[in-house]
């Protein structure tokens, strides 16, 4: 979103078979509390998967800190350092952390041929299980409170007026002239 404030990230969560299919899928908005990206949702992602676990499982990510800090979360003293050092600790506690066997990064936005093409069945079945995630985390990142209509149109209004003022001043402000810097003060 152009307002940084505005904008709005959610996760998502699915189990695939070993082609890829999926089996079962969550997702649902970040918390108001992280910063709305990108990241927050791959760790809000890693601690509901950790939730939801009951069986053996292996966790595919395609945020390089998400399997970092998982790796780092088990040694104590690193358990809580870095942005999300309490997101982590919060899925290494929850019930399902048991069942998690390894954290895995994946290529982001690959689709399941050029996988298959690079790594064979294998790549491509974590490519499709990736898409699905991330389509997943776009239904999710829609379960945020959406403005009304009217809410949405003033504030379109309000982006196009403030860009339109900024490109004024900065056309106008070269053709402004310079200020004559004072003497300096003395003590």
């Amino acid at each position: 979103h152009v307002v940084k404030g505005l904008k709005r990230a959610g996760w998502g969560v699915v189990m695939a078979d070993e082609n890829g299919n999926l089996v079962a899928g969550a997702s649902g908005p970040v918390p108001a509390g992280l910063p709305q990206t990108s990241q927050a949702a791959e760790f809000s992602a890693l601690t509901v998967a950790a939730m939801m676990l009951n069986g053996p499982s292996r966790i595919f990510s395609d945020c390089a800190n998400v399997v970092k800090s998982w790796i780092n979360s088990g040694e104590p003293h690193r358990s809580l350092k870095g942005m999300y050092g309490a997101t982590v600790g919060e899925a290494r506690s929850a019930d399902g952390a048991q069942h998690i066997s390894d954290v895995e990064w994946v290529k982001a936005h690959v689709t399941a041929q050029a996988a298959a093409d690079t790594g064979g069945a294998d790549a491509s079945a974590k490519a499709k299980g990736n898409d699905l995630a991330d389509k997943a985390a776009n239904q999710g990142r829609l379960l945020h409170e959406q403005p009304a209509s009217e809410q949405a149109r003033a504030l379109k209004w309000e982006i196009i007026h403030a860009t339109a003022s900024a490109r004024v001043i900065a056309a106008t402000l070269p053709h402004w002239p310079r200020l004559q810097r004072q003497a300096k003060r003395t003590k």
